[in-house]
C-alpha cells in the first residue's frame, strides 16, 4: 500500500507467524500426530495434499479423499484450528482455502 514499508502486520505475515522458512511436512505431520481424533491416515492425506495444492476448495478436497461433504468439512476445520490452513475471503459458499505458511513464502518473492 501506498506508503508501507512492507514491514506491517498485513505485507509482513512474518511479523504474525515468526516464520521466516516453510514448515516442513514433519512439522505439520507431528501436529496432526498429537489430535485425538479417529482417521488420522485421512488427515495426513490431507497434509500431503495442500504441500502440492496449497490453495484448494472443498469440493477439490472432496474428491482427492473420496469422502462425504461432511467429512471433508470437518476434516478442513481441523486444519484451520490448527492454523496450518485458512479460507482466502470470508465467505459462506465455494470458501477457497489457503496452505497460510506456504502461500506467505510464495506471495513474499512476488511481491511489486
Amino acid at each position: 500500500h501506498l506508503g508501507c514499508p512492507n514491514e506491517c502486520t498485513f505485507c509482513n505475515q512474518r511479523s504474525i507467524s515468526g516464520k521466516t522458512k516453510m514448515p516442513t511436512e514433519d512439522e505439520v505431520k507431528n501436529k496432526i500426530d498429537n489430535l485425538k481424533v479417529r482417521n488420522k491416515e485421512k488427515l495426513v492425506l490431507v497434509m500431503n495434499y495442500i504441500f502440492s495444492h496449497p490453495y484448494f476448495d472443498s469440493t477439490d478436497l472432496r474428491n482427492f479423499l473420496n469422502v462425504t461433504k461432511p467429512t471433508v468439512l470437518n476434516i478442513i476445520s481441523i486444519f484451520c484450528k490448527l492454523n496450518i490452513i485458512s479460507p482466502v475471503a470470508e465467505k459462506q459458499r465455494y470458501v477457497t482455502y489457503r496452505f497460510n505458511e506456504y502461500t506467505t513464502l510464495l506471495e513474499e518473492g512476488t511481491e511489486i
